[in-house]
């Protein structure tokens, strides 16, 4: 019996560290997967087992049936997982309008933020805190025994923790999607609950259990997620729910899928525009994006001053910036973490985009760090740097590692988004950036308000001034914009700073640098979004 309560417990572990990755990753859909947020969610599992560790130690104690308890609780947890993913799906409205009330206060927002993640996992997470000091007593026959009863139920669940999270992070979530590692959760404490009724002796409760599982079935199937655009990212571009439900509307949904690095939808807008969703954040090639992404590439270029043989892309997004380098490079390189990003780029942007174009699947620091070759043009257009796999694309340590992978002559071109950080934070950006680059010109893109950095180490050959700048050649979906309207204003830049002006910012002490030990872009465009 006893061993049969150590795999039990093994078996509640990996249900529970597969719960965690996937509301984990579900909620960030809704609350954003910054620091704040992922705090927010881990507090909360934590805070549930806490105190159903507290109730069980007193059931424990009061209570002679512990197979019931045990069983009846592991059965809930299943069942409570079920519910959680209709739950989830239906949480947006809700998020919205505390979004829209307390967004100008943000300790508050973020205090609601646990309200939230309360909503889906207190139930659940109680219950598995109730397991443990359950699962503990009966495995203590004596008192002399008690440490080593403790130590192996605390070890064997742990070891189904560590098997939990490493099935429902690189398995079960990109190969079933978050309802399939749910339901495959959720079967494994239903079946261990069942297990441990019927040795209680309480058979007559497992009919009821049964059905109620079938019957969660249904929702948990039929609902779907819906106002995809009430994010943490998007929700401050809409006055109310409704606007924000015709907008989404007017929108198509070509794609989704879940990877190990994230989850993307990809959309195509009124205006024939591919856009991705990627983790609840908006990125791709709707304007006023697009001139972002066609100057990354055509920008780096121009001042070149001669047609480059290597260039790097540094983050796929909808494939403009890569489709726009293919036509002025003859060697084109890509560095895309997510396959999912990869897959829609094939599937529905420009034809033959990818074609020719060699292609990384990983981490862009580590394809740098282990790469011996040298590029003429480096040019990085990651994320919005809310989170940490983004924000470590704009430290000192990342532009270091390829200035070591530029050639002599080469440039680096670097997005910066400007939209979404203040004043003072965009001069931390550009003065990281020039401690690596002894020549640094700063653009301005007024249709976006982004700003693109050109950073060389030496003087650049050609400086492109303040105007229009129009990138040859263009994609297809700007012929029809010729049609309608004058497409210049989308294509004016101003070139704000130049490389004797930038060593103005360099002599700010109060200006901080943005390292790998201080990411502090990531924090600041969280907060931004909020004020």
């Amino acid at each position: 019996m006893k061993l049969l309560l150590l795999l039990s417990f093994l078996l509640s572990g990996l249900s529970a560290l597969v719960y965690e990755v996937v509301w984990t990753r579900a909620l960030s859909l809704v609350l954003g997967s910054t620091v704040y947020s992922l705090s927010t969610m881990l507090a909360t599992f934590m805070l549930g087992l806490a105190v159903g560790s507290f109730l069980g130690g007193r059931l424990a104690d009061r209570n002679r049936n512990l197979f019931l308890i045990y069983g009846i609780s592991e059965a809930f947890i299943g069942l409570s997982g079920l519910i959680s993913i209709p739950l989830i799906y239906n949480l947006p409205p809700l998020f919205f309008k505390l979004y829209q009330l307390l967004r100008l206060n943000p300790p508050a927002f973020f205090v609601s933020q646990f309200f939230i993640a309360g909503l889906v996992m207190l139930l659940p997470t109680v219950l598995m805190g109730v397991t443990f000091p359950v699962v503990s007593r009966l495995l203590t026959g004596e008192l002399r025994s008690l440490g080593r009863s403790v130590g192996n139920a605390y070890s064997f669940n742990t070891a189904g923790a560590i098997l939990g999270s490493v099935l429902g992070g690189f398995l079960l979530i990109p190969e079933l999607g978050l309802k399939g590692a749910c339901l495959f959760a959720g079967i494994i404490n239903l079946l261990v609950g069942i297990t441990f009724i019927i040795i209680s002796g309480r058979k007559r409760l497992l009919p009821g259990l049964c059905l109620s599982f079938v019957f969660l079935l249904y929702p948990f199937f039929k609902t779907q997620p819906k106002d995809y655009f009430a994010t943490f990212y998007m929700a401050e571009r809409f006055s109310d729910l409704e606007e924000l439900r015709k907008v989404e509307a007017s929108y198509t949904v070509l794609f989704e899928k879940d990877h190990a690095q994230g989850f993307v939808r990809a959309l195509r807008d009124e205006g024939g525009f591919l856009v991705l969703q990627h983790g609840g954040k908006m990125e791709g090639t709707g304007l006023p994006d697009t001139p972002n992404t066609l100057f990354l590439a055509s920008l780096p270029v121009e001042t070149l001053s001669r047609r480059p043989e290597r260039l790097l892309i540094i983050g796929l997004g909808a494939g403009i910036t890569c489709w726009q380098a293919k036509a002025l490079s003859d060697h084109v390189e890509v560095v895309e973490i997510n396959p999912a990003v990869i897959e829609v780029v094939e599937r529905f942007g420009y034809p033959d985009t990818l074609t020719g174009v060699e292609l990384h699947r990983g981490d862009a620091r580590q394809y740098l760090l282990y790469r011996d070759e040298r590029y003429d043009i480096i040019t990085s257009e990651p994320s919005v740097p809310s989170e940490a796999m983004s924000a470590n694309l704009f430290t000192l340590e990342f532009y270091l590692l390829a200035r070591e992978r530029l050639k002599q002559d080469g440039v680096m071109a670097q997005w910066v988004p400007g939209w979404a950080l203040k004043r003072d934070q965009v001069r931390s950006c550009i003065k990281t950036f020039a401690m690596v680059f002894p020549y640094v010109y700063v653009y301005k893109v007024k249709a976006s308000k982004d700003f693109i950095l050109l950073g060389s180490l030496q003087p650049l050959r050609k400086v492109i001034k303040t105007g229009v700048f129009i990138p040859d050649p263009l994609p297809p979906v700007f012929n029809e914009m010729k049609k309608i309207g004058d497409i210049r204003p989308l294509f004016e830049i101003e070139l704000v700073r130049d490389a004797e002006s930038v060593k103005e910012i360099i002599a700010m002490e109060d200006i901080p640098l943005i390292t790998d030990d201080r990411p502090l872009i990531e924090f600041w465009t969280t907060r931004n979004f909020l004020e």
